[in-house]
């Protein structure tokens, strides 16, 4: 039986933590319970044209996959030097300027706005997995800013293929979407720790041939 989709949040669904506000989220990290492997800030939609941001980058840099780590101030000074820029461009990048700020404290050594683009055959994990990290790494923060969203499944409608390392969703499961516009902290596997602290099972989006996708990972 082919999987449902659904952009909805199941109903009480105890590993789900929703807050407010992105202050909230930062808080309720630390207050989640063993059993919560995702707390979530729903912006909603976003008046800003994160396609048109994402698009421009991406046909810039003209790679399936990038990975900007440098400061995104100084990465939109240098791009503006090479394209048009305009109105729409300016709002949506200091949307995620202001962001990029804000989740400072939380970046990791590999944390990077990522543009992935709709040809990419690169290292994009596209089947559901779950994120590997040291104990004192249990927590990830990502930020998806346009459609298609990473999408996961509730644990117990995951199962595990050893064979080829990745999970596969259960007959009639349910797969759930982020929303672009959505702050999120997940669990990632922390080995000994797993069974108490479940990580969440997910998969990356690949966005249609031509168009990019916009989103932060630390």
């Amino acid at each position: 039986m082919k999987p449902k989709t659904s952009i909805i949040l199941p109903d009480d669904y105890p590993r789900i933590r929703c807050v407010s506000s992105l202050e909230e989220i930062f808080n309720a990290r630390s207050e989640a319970t063993h059993g919560t492997n995702v707390v979530l800030f729903r912006r909603g939609n976003l008046a800003q044209n994160f396609n048109k941001l994402a698009n421009v980058i991406g046909q810039h840099i003209n790679k399936p996959a990038h990975y900007i780590r440098e400061p995104f101030d100084d990465f939109i000074a240098n791009l503006k030097r090479d394209i048009d820029w305009d109105d729409e461009l300016e709002a949506a990048a200091d949307f995620v300027a202001t962001d990029m700020k804000t989740f400072a404290p939380y970046r990791g050594a590999g944390s990077a706005l990522r543009v992935i683009g709709g040809n990419n055959d690169s290292d994009l994990q596209n089947y559901f997995h779950a994120d590997g990290g040291l104990p004192w790494q249990s927590w990830r923060l990502m930020s998806c800013y346009n459609e298609p969203a990473t999408e996961w499944l509730k644990n117990e409608d995951a199962v595990y293929d050893k064979d080829k390392d990745r999970y596969v969703p259960k007959d009639g499961a349910t797969i759930y979407s982020m929303q672009a516009g959505d702050v999120w902290f997940h669990r990632r596997t922390t080995g000994f720790f797993e069974k108490l602290r479940p990580p969440l099972i997910h998969r990356a989006t690949t966005p249609k041939p031509g168009e990019h996708r916009l989103l932060f990972a630390s």
